[in-house]
């Protein structure tokens, strides 16, 4: 502002050596006056001759003169200095009483001399008679009817007059081209003393223009101005002098501008005051005419008002006043951009000597407000001095600000300091600031047109500014559906600091807006509670907008009183269409009160999970995160949301019904999708790692729970499952998975759970792991007040079960197992019952002996040390590949003796009984011995007889011993072969033979059966005609044998000397062998076997024969 004032000063120095506009007024004015008293006195001469002349012959009446005689005219037209003058005719009347004469010229011409060319279709003077008479003609009033002139503007800036619309007279120059030439401001003033030098205008007082035609040609401009039937007058008193001309001006195209302007002259005091009224002109035609008002030459609008000036004798300003009024227009700077305003008036005065305007009264409407004020505008000028700038300084006592909805927001304090700048137009806010109560709003910046748009660099700041106030002041324009977004869920609040910078240039605009607010209350979503005590920061820049929540919390309705601190709302792209909105929500508060608000719609996040708000209780910290596009008419699906939350001090007794689920800390995660809850919780006082996943929507699945536990005994029986004492042992980790049912519906769970670690025992069954094995366990079933086990897998060392348990009131009732594979010897359904004894049946499956007896050790007790009672039917007992029992039905019971006794049939053909002692072991009988031998595929020639077997326990080869009396051999091949080899033909015979064949009344042996190969160790069969030792082995599966013995015939007499005391080993050999006894071997296919008969070994006796018999394998157990 300095600077602008030493300019200001220095231009001002400058005001009286260069005035260019004022010197081309002066001298147009002196120009005027000079010709008019020129052409008055000659006007006069023309008339006072006229005058004298009719004056002779006037008879008191109106005498017309309708000619004059040529020589007349030659010799007037000599008098006045014409070339030539023309009257169309003449018209003379005496005035009455004191009432002047009157001489009425008709179509005049004056042409050639020195001054213009001159047509007039009338012309009227008053004067007095008696003058006249004495030869001192002074006219008191000329009146000049019809007068036309045209006024002509060159584009060199030439101004000439003329006053001959035929084109024949010459016109006169009043401005040289450039503007230069002409006379001054003196020599108007000289012209205008013209009245008191002649003497035939020193009598008149005022001169008439009457429907005069005026046209003005501006070649400059480009335009053409006609006012016609103007009016005029120039009146003249003591030591004043006063003149108006009053004119409506038109281009032809519509625009009709009526001017009066006025000039008085104050002889005594040196002022001449000059005044102009017009309405509906254009500023650009007023800035042309009045240079100090150049700068309206910008604005495009009608404009009505009135100008004064006053100017000294030496031709100084001495003062310029003013009053402008613009209907709607445009400031507009260059033809491509503009500033609208709807109307604009101003009240000013100017002071030449400090070169600068005062507004009294400024008011300014535009689509955006309105503005009052009054101020100085300080005049810049450049080195030629002419106006380059105009600096304002300006007080505002009213602005209105139109909102965009409502009343507008008005500021009744305020101040600005602008500055306006011809070339380049630019205009510069030094600075604007406006003040109503607490509220400041302050603006700085420039802007200047530029051809590509608008050049703008604009700082603006405000301080505690209310809700109802920004928003109405937020342009429309300006990321629009942010602003919509925002107006619609901003209810109120107040923005304690903000600060606006845009920038702008070549259609590019970059905007940022940095802002602190309070007080504020939002509803981030319509049917969700409001945000109320909110307090933070906001930033703007282009098109991304965030916000920030220092403070704040959720209002009354459902989820009240949540702490939203920390919360955040980003639109990375306001520009975009739609603009999408990503809002942070960091609340924290009570659990209910989290899951209510997050009930509301869209989200009904606990709804959709099929929950209530109540469904835990405790603390939570929650991050919220809300993707919505910033539009009417949203839907739930148009809401993407993702929560997540730490929980702490979590209680439930609905998560899992009929179980209380605790936790010191959880972290809940929830989208439109799935809801989801992981951490390490206490269900009914077991620790598990959990987590919940529930599919949200109509459509969606069941919630399940998966994670893992650490199982111990004392885990296993706080979940529910009961297990015998002493079963499990140790610990291990397993996982697990629940899904949750409807209301109503106990939970399903999975458990799977690998086994190292852990030891099992299952004393019923005789099993038992070690915590060093490996193993699984899967169970699966449904929790509640009543649990089950609806699906059992275990798999370890020597044990499978696949099955369920019965639990009734926190017990074990019982088991049903679909397949229970025991030690590799038991493969069979099974079930049990609780209860002393407890109940066991096999139905189906199979028992397989081939590896021996299994251990019996377990069933000496039951369940709570109460014993078993078993009923089994397997579908078959393996003993060899070969040797199958069927049909086997059985029970036995602890506690009484035998065990259990059962039926079966060898390989479906023969039927045998058996029971079980104590200690586990097996007696089998079969009445037909016979029949259960051929149906084992052991001997297919032995009949009858009564078989029985022991089998005895302890694992390992199914060994025992067994025997057979009262049996016969009936056409054996192999035996009749054997007999003929030892000579012994008539046995052969009957052996051969199907009749009797050969009686046994005694046979037994000892015998192991492994892999499929039957072992049999000192066997032997002796009846009255026949003893037989045997021993050696029968591979069932390959069906080939090895055996050895010695045939005893006559056995009744032989076997005595076996018999005898000391001497009969020696003798007879071994039990079964006599006296005289044959060896043989049977090898080969059992089918085809080779013989091998030593008949030597007759006539040896029994302790000498031993010496030629191959040894025979010993059977397992002795």
């Amino acid at each position: 502002m300095k600077a602008a004032r030493r300019q200001i000063a220095a231009t001002t120095a400058r005001r009286g050596r260069r005035r260019p506009a004022q010197g081309r007024l002066t001298r147009f004015c002196a120009f005027c006056l000079r010709e008019t008293g020129s052409l008055v006195a000659k006007l006069v001469s023309l008339t006072a001759i006229l005058a004298l002349v009719v004056l002779a012959l006037l008879d008191g009446r109106e005498f017309v003169l309708n000619s004059i005689d040529p020589r007349l005219k030659h010799w007037i037209a000599e008098r006045i200095g014409a070339e030539e003058i023309t009257v169309g005719s003449v018209g003379f009347t005496l005035g009455e009483g004191a009432d002047p004469a009157g001489l009425t010229l008709n179509d005049v011409r004056i042409g050639g001399g020195e001054g213009p060319s001159l047509s007039l279709p009338r012309i009227a003077t008053g004067f007095q008679v008696l003058g006249g008479l004495q030869g001192a003609l002074r006219p008191t009033s000329i009146a000049l009817d019809g007068i036309a002139l045209d006024l002509i503007r060159a584009e060199t800036g030439a101004l000439t007059l003329s006053a001959d619309r035929a084109g024949a007279g010459a016109p006169v120059p009043l401005l040289g081209a450039g503007g230069g030439g002409g006379a001054d401001f003196e020599a108007m003033l000289d012209a205008a003393a013209i009245f008191g030098r002649l003497e035939a205008l020193s009598r008149l007082q005022r001169v008439d223009l009457v429907g005069a035609d005026i046209t003005y040609h501006d070649g400059r401009a480009g335009r053409r101005w006609v006012a016609r039937d103007a009016s005029a007058y120039l009146e003249r008193g003591a030591g004043r002098l006063n003149a108006s001309v009053t004119a409506t001006l038109s281009d032809g195209q519509g625009a009709s501008v009526p001017v009066q302007a006025t000039i008085q002259r104050q002889e005594a005091a040196g002022i001449t005051r000059y005044a102009v009224r017009f309405d509906n002109a254009r500023p650009g035609d007023v800035a042309a005419q009045v240079a100090l008002l150049e700068f309206l030459a910008l604005v495009d609008a009608p404009v009505s008002g009135a100008l004064a000036a006053e100017f000294s004798d030496a031709g100084n300003l001495l003062a310029l006043s003013g009053a402008l009024r613009m209907g709607a227009g445009a400031l507009r700077p260059t033809p491509e951009r503009e500033i609208a305003f709807d109307a604009a008036s101003v009240y000013f005065s100017y002071d030449p000597r400090s070169d600068r305007f005062r507004l009294d009264s400024l008011d300014l409407v535009t689509e955006r407000g309105s503005l009052r004020a009054d101020g100085v505008v300080l005049v810049d000028r450049d080195a030629t001095g002419a106006v380059a700038a105009l600096v304002s300084q300006l007080d505002l006592y009213q602005v209105a600000l139109a909102g965009t909805e409502g009343a507008p927001i008005v500021f009744r304090n305020g101040r600005a300091v602008t500055r306006l700048t011809r070339s380049p137009f630019t205009i510069e806010i030094g600075t604007l600031s406006l003040r109503d109560g607490d509220t400041r709003v302050s603006l700085s910046g420039r802007a200047r047109p530029e051809p590509e748009g608008w050049d703008v660099a604009l700082d603006a700041g405000a301080v505690n500014l209310p809700r109802d106030r920004l928003m109405p002041l937020w342009p429309a324009e300006l990321r629009p559906r942010l602003r919509t977004w925002l107006d619609e869920r901003l209810e109120a609040g107040l923005v304690t600091e903000a600060s606006l910078h845009l920038r702008q240039r070549g259609g590019a605009r970059e905007i940022g807006l940095d802002f602190g607010f309070r007080d504020g209350v939002a509803r981030i979503l319509p049917r969700m509670p409001a945000l109320v005590g909110a307090r933070g920061t906001g930033q703007l820049i282009d098109g991304r907008f965030e916000l920030v929540l220092d403070a704040g919390h959720t209002g009354p309705g459902q989820g009240a009183g949540v702490d939203l601190a920390g919360s955040r709302m980003l639109v990375a792209d306001a520009r975009a269409r739609p603009s999408v909105a990503e809002i942070r929500l960091e609340g924290s508060g009570q659990i209910p009160q989290l899951l209510a608000l997050v009930d509301n719609p869209p989200l009904r996040l606990p709804s959709r999970a099929g929950q209530g708000t109540d469904m835990a209780t405790g603390r939570a910290e929650v991050v919220a995160t809300l993707r919505l596009p910033l539009r009417d008419g949203l839907t739930d699906r148009d809401v993407e949301a993702d929560v997540r939350a730490t929980l702490s001090d979590v209680r439930s007794g609905s998560l899992v019904p009929g179980r209380v689920l605790a936790a010191e800390t959880l972290k809940l995660n929830a989208t439109n999708d799935t809801l989801e809850i992981a951490g390490t919780v206490r269900l009914d006082d077991v620790p598990l790692e959990a987590r919940l996943a529930r599919p949200l929507g109509p459509d969606a699945g069941p919630a399940t729970v998966t994670g893992s536990l650490v199982v111990t005994p004392l885990s296993v029986a706080g979940l529910g499952i009961p297990l015998p004492e002493g079963s499990l042992e140790g610990q291990g980790t397993g996982r697990f998975a629940l899904t949750l049912g409807p209301e109503g519906v106990p939970p399903a769970y999975s458990v799977d759970l690998p086994l190292s670690g852990l030891a099992l025992s299952i004393p019923p069954l005789g099993w038992r792991k070690s915590a060093a094995a490996e193993g699984s366990l899967q169970l699966a079933g449904r929790l509640g007040p009543a649990p089950t086990v609806e699906d059992l897998r275990l798999g370890a060392p020597g044990l499978r079960i696949e099955g369920a348990l019965d639990i009734s009131g926190q017990r074990l009732e019982g088991a049903r197992l679909s397949r229970l594979a025991l030690g590799g010897w038991l493969d069979a359904p099974l079930r049990w019952r609780a209860g002393n004894p407890a109940k066991v049946a096999i139905e189906g499956g199979r028992i397989d002996l081939r590896r021996g007896l299994p251990p019996m050790a377990g069933l000496g007790g039951g369940g709570g040390g109460g014993g078993v009672a078993l009923d089994f039917a397997p579908r078959e007992v393996i003993v060899t590949d070969a040797i199958r029992l069927t049909d086997l039905r059985g029970s036995l019971a602890t506690g009484q003796a035998p065990l259990g006794r059962f039926t079966a049939q060898v390989n479906g053909r023969a039927p045998l009984s058996g029971f079980l002692r104590e200690g586990g072991e097996v007696f089998l009988q079969s009445e037909d011995g016979g029949a259960a031998l051929r149906a084992a595929g052991l001997f297919r020639n032995a009949a009858g007889g009564t078989l029985r077997v022991s089998l005895a326990p302890g694992g390992g080869a199914l060994s025992g011993v067994f025997s057979l009396q009262g049996s016969r051999v009936l056409s054996d091949a192999t035996l009749a072969r054997l007999l003929e080899g030892a000579t012994v033909e008539g046995l052969a015979r009957r052996a051969a033979a199907g009749g009797e064949g050969i009686a046994f009344a005694d046979a037994q042996g000892r015998f192991a059966i492994a892999d499929g190969r039957v072992t049999v160790s000192g066997a032997r069969a002796v009846g009255p005609d026949l003893g037989v030792t045997i021993s050696g082995t029968y591979d069932t599966v390959a069906g080939r044998l090895d055996m050895n013995g010695v045939l005893s015939p006559l056995y009744a007499l032989n076997g005595m000397f076996e018999r005898l005391p000391l001497i009969g080993r020696l003798l007879g050999g071994r039990p079964g062998e006599g006296l005289l006894g044959a060896n043989f071997r049977i090898t080969g296919s059992a089918s085809e076997p080779q013989i091998s008969v030593n008949p030597l070994s007759i006539l040896t006796p029994g302790a000498i024969r031993e010496i030629f018999a191959q040894g025979a394998p010993d059977a397992p157990g002795g």
